[in-house]
């Protein structure tokens, strides 16, 4: 919020104030633009969405319930909600298709306020709140919006009230409401002090992304290596040779287990120092070693591996803040 910006690994390898200090970059700029509107490129994430042809692509959402504390001002609430949606242009994107059929995006000027609609709700009636909850869920619009809806629930039995949010999977993951519930609350606190509510957001480092992903996927070497992984795809891959069967939730099992902490500490640093790994590569290696086991010596298996998105070189900008659908695979 400061402007000060830093990678995660610098934490871990500069252990005081003044080591921190000597290498992150303070730029007191940050976040402070004007919102920049226009077609911009779908990510690839949003392109396989697309490919997957939905039935009801508007109905596909992420969703958060919270109670409200004791006390709360609706009035600032719903600012500091129109205030952090600004910020975003995850959050007011829209998406539609041409006269050709592909799907195209563009970002749109956010609305200058933000209507909570309020609903009355007994706690004893489940029913009756998940279903006006699915109402709001299902009010979403790709082509005319909106990609984020919030509603406000009003406990008639004098307990808490509650709050909803939905926002659209295109405009968000699972680390981004991390983010987008520490703005919120920080914006609440600062017009409740009748303080400038200041950006906590740099939105140019998410429309940078963008423009990167497809900048990237043209790029010569990603162009050559095409081919083979769209072989990898197409290849015929060893598959369980049970009968294919229905598979249903009460058919899995879930196995936990844990590491100690010698092997934990092994895996972490002593193994990845003597072969420059990473952990996520042994984990990978074990799990191959575990399927051939498992499989009577498959050679060979296809894994696909998500990861959050928010990589950590340095020419892929600072997304530690950044609001949107990352997903890699």
């Amino acid at each position: 919020r400061q402007g000060i910006q830093s990678q995660p690994r610098q934490l871990a390898q500069c252990p005081t104030i003044a080591a921190l200090a000597a290498v992150v970059h303070h730029d007191l700029d940050a976040g402070q633009g004007e919102v920049t509107t226009g077609p911009v490129p779908l990510s690839p994430i949003q392109s396989w969405f697309f490919e997957m042809e939905h039935p009801n692509p508007h109905h596909w959402n992420h969703s958060m319930l919270f109670e409200l504390r004791p006390g709360y001002d609706p009035d600032v609430l719903t600012k500091a909600l129109g205030s952090v949606l600004q910020q975003h242009p995850s959050l007011h994107t829209r998406f539609y298709q041409d006269e050709a059929g592909n799907w195209r995006a563009e970002v749109v000027e956010p609305a200058s306020s933000l209507t909570v609609p309020v609903f009355g709700y007994q706690p004893s009636d489940v029913e009756a709140f998940e279903q006006k909850s699915l109402e709001v869920q299902t009010q979403l619009g790709l082509e005319h919006g909106p990609l984020f809806r919030a509603a406000r629930f009003v406990n008639e039995q004098g307990g808490p009230d509650r709050l909803l949010l939905a926002v659209h999977h295109l405009g968000i993951d699972a680390v981004a409401w991390r983010i987008l519930t520490d703005e919120l609350e920080y914006a609440y606190a600062a017009i409740q002090r009748n303080r400038e509510d200041q950006p906590t957001a740099d939105h140019t480092e998410y429309l940078g992304w963008l423009a990167s992903q497809e900048t990237e996927a043209h790029h010569d070497q990603r162009v050559a290596e095409l081919d083979f992984w769209v072989d990898q795809l197409s290849s015929d891959w060893p598959t369980d040779p049970s009968p294919v069967t229905p598979i249903v939730e009460a058919d899995i099992d879930v196995v936990r287990c844990e590491l100690d902490a010698a092997t934990t500490a092994a895996l972490r640093f002593d193994a990845n120092d003597a072969y420059h790994t990473r952990v996520s590569d042994l984990l990978v290696a074990a799990l191959a070693m575990a399927i051939s086991d498992w499989s009577g010596g498959v050679p060979e298996a296809r894994l696909m591996l998500e990861g959050h998105g928010r990589g950590t070189e340095e020419d892929e900008g600072d997304l530690a803040r950044g609001v949107g659908w990352f997903t890699c695979t």
